[in-house]
């Protein structure tokens, strides 16, 4: 059992899930029918056959290299991070969630202490 390639695969699974509502197969064996669909026409051709948007190139690139049959080849967070579909958020600031400085506002603390 190797983490890094697991945990990609789940990672992978998770982002297909949060961009269609539901997982690209039941079980990542070839004896599950889309995940043999996938295997041999591709994820492109999975989503066409379920009616679903085509995803945009860089993101399928991404999820492709995240779900690949072969651990081996899966993607790595690094190489993730380093794909044209992240390349914009790179750079970007990440804005500061408000309620994080409410709390850091001792004045608050003790409000909400009681």
């Amino acid at each position: 059992y190797a983490a890094q390639p697991a945990d990609a695969l789940a990672v992978g699974v998770c982002l297909f899930i949060m961009l269609h509502g539901y997982p690209p197969w039941s079980k990542a064996q070839l004896s599950d029918q889309a995940y043999r669909f996938i295997d041999k026409s591709g994820l492109p051709a999975l989503l066409q056959q379920w009616e679903k948007p085509v995803m945009p190139p860089d993101l399928e690139e991404v999820v492709l290299g995240l779900i690949c049959a072969d651990p081996a080849q899966r993607l790595s967070a690094q190489a993730c991070l380093d794909r044209r579909w992240f390349a914009d958020e790179s750079l970007a600031e990440v804005p500061r969630h408000s309620t994080q400085a409410a709390v850091a506002d001792p004045a608050r603390l003790r409000m909400m202490a009681g």
